[in-house]
């Protein structure tokens, strides 16, 4: 190691798997070797996929935000409860009477171009945002007013503009103009050329192969980061990566298959990640179609069936899944939030719990048997094949026979968007939690949703008998209409609304909730002050002790 310098070495493997949102493809592995940088600067293996771009209106997914903060910041985080609180803004002033969110900029903050960090800064990184079509925070009047703080007002108030707010990073403004002579030029600039506030400046990026990240001399905080340079390899084999974690040449390594996880933690590995849920697995069934389109022609839909839709989730042993997939590390969940969230509904695991012969009654009922199982189809890809081939062979338990369909996620991806078609069968999605499910709920289910858009009916009325007694009051609304009420009453009743949502979600079987993911995280013992939160992070408080 060069004197005077500190480098740090890790691997993050997948550090989060994630379908938004999902993971981008796979980049195949280029023969890079830990010994290739062994007598300088070591090494930060991170996540095995490269960002599509660094442009921040283009982010979408949880692996290219995880890279995004190493060089831009997030005007706000949460703390270990989930609050939303300032980080690159100095305050937040929360107005819902005049549907306003004022955003006080922290004086002196610069870009690592050495250029200001400045309310019309903020501004134009909402507007670049609201240009690329972006929608998680509404569509607000931006200004910056006398004071130079930035000042979002919108027609509508929202429970959850906080959040979304606060998740945005910023980058600089006159970096990107300075990309190429027009607009198209500059975008393809700034995919490759992030500058922002972060602790961190992307130094170099060799496609398939490495990424280098190296202090900002600008940074904000004095005497931060404590480490001069994070070099990034891809690397998505496990059994590799396990190995260069034992013999000491990471730091930092992210285990995407749980039985690693598993082994570390009986090897005396200390899992130093936040244990909060970062992910879930769920079955998204074609729920609104009575027919569907295989092959050319129109075929039964059996999932149209609710009582179909019941089955398979009483066919699901949770338990089991957690116990052979995980190892017990992970949870099982009737849902599609984590159970240590505040809006899961515990009624929905007494009613939707694993109970086999419920399921075959249902199926008998309507003709099923083991000599005329029920044909399904299932949607995965090969990462998430091992979690599907265990669902499988559960259903075919209770007389339904489960095609596997293995394809990549950007097929899966095509089929749930906006101009997809409506899928035969089911979904395998594995997806990040959103602390408050409001976030994820409103692409899924308001009246203009973006993900499994042909395949779910929202103009359904919530009937009584569909709610228990204490969420009799929600009924008669469609759930476009409840999400809304979740989003804009000033009751004070948001939880209440979004757990009933949640129940008739989990009534209908409109999204089948398997198992949620915590966050697995070992680092060498010369690592410290790292910490995390779901897919957040603290780089700058990193350092190493030699």
């Amino acid at each position: 190691m060069k004197k005077g310098t500190l480098f740090f070495r890790i691997a993050v493997i997948s550090f989060l798997i994630i379908g938004v949102l999902g993971c981008s493809n796979s980049k195949e592995e280029t023969g890079s070797s830990v010994s290739e940088k062994s007598s300088g600067p070591l090494v930060m293996k991170m996540i095995h996929t490269e960002p599509q771009s660094f442009f921040p209106p283009d982010q979408g997914t949880a692996n290219e935000l995880i890279l995004y903060q190493l060089v831009y910041e997030q005007l706000g985080r949460y703390d270990e409860k989930g609050n939303t609180k300032p980080f690159l803004a100095e305050d937040f002033i929360i107005d819902p009477a005049s549907k306003t969110i004022t955003i006080v900029v922290r004086d002196g903050v610069e870009f690592s171009d050495g250029t200001v960090c400045d309310g019309e800064a903020i501004k134009w990184n909402f507007e670049k945002w609201m240009e690329a079509g972006r929608n998680e925070f509404g569509k607000p009047e931006i200004t910056v007013n006398s004071d130079g703080n930035v000042v979002c007002k919108w027609d509508q108030w929202r429970n959850n503009i906080l959040a979304q707010i606060a998740a945005r990073v910023i980058a600089s403004p006159t970096a990107y103009e300075k990309g190429g002579a027009t607009e198209e030029d500059r975008k393809i600039y700034a995919k490759s050329h992030p500058v922002g506030t972060g602790p961190f400046m992307l130094g170099e990026w060799v496609p398939a192969s490495s990424l280098t990240f190296v202090k900002n001399p600008n940074y904000r905080m004095p005497g931060k980061p404590m480490i001069d340079e994070i070099y990034i390899i891809p690397q998505p084999d496990q059994t590799i990566a396990k190995t260069q974690f034992l013999s000491g040449d990471v730091d930092l390594y992210a285990p995407t298959d749980s039985s690693v996880s598993k082994e570390l933690q009986d090897m005396g590995y200390v899992n130093e990640a936040i244990q909060f849920p970062a992910a879930t697995r769920a079955l998204i069934p074609n729920s609104k179609d009575k027919t569907v389109t295989v092959n050319g022609a129109k075929v039964d839909n059996p999932l149209y069936d609710p009582e179909i839709r019941k089955a398979v989730s009483f066919g699901l042993d949770r338990n089991a899944l957690v116990a052979a997939l995980s190892f017990g590390i992970d949870a099982p969940s009737t849902q599609w939030i984590d159970p240590s969230v505040s809006a899961y509904v515990k009624e929905l695991d007494d009613i939707r719990g694993y109970d086999v012969e419920a399921a075959k009654k249902i199926m008998s009922s309507k003709g099923y048997s083991d000599s005329n199982l029920c044909k399904i189809a299932l949607w995965t890809t090969s990462q998430n094949l091992p979690f599907a081939t265990a669902v499988q062979g559960m259903l075919r338990e209770i007389f339904i026979d489960i095609e596997l369909k293995i394809v990549q996620y950007s097929e899966i991806a095509q089929m749930m968007g906006v101009n997809g078609d409506a899928w035969e069968g089911m979904i395998v999605q594995l997806t990040g939690i959103y602390i408050n499910p409001l976030d994820y709920y409103g692409i899924v289910f308001s009246d203009s949703p973006t993900q499994y858009v042909k395949g779910i009916d929202r103009t359904q009325v919530i009937t009584r008998d569909k709610l228990p007694s204490e969420y009799a009051e929600y009924a008669g609304m469609t759930m476009p209409e409840l999400l809304n009420y979740s989003l804009t009453t000033a009751k004070g009743d948001s939880l209440e609304s979004l757990k009933a949502l949640t129940y008739y979600i989990g009534y209908e079987d409109l999204l089948i909730g398997t198992m949620a993911f915590g966050s697995n995280l070992f680092s060498s013992e010369r690592l410290t002050g790292f910490g995390r939160i779901g897919i957040q992070w603290t780089p700058e408080e990193m350092k190493i002790d030699e």
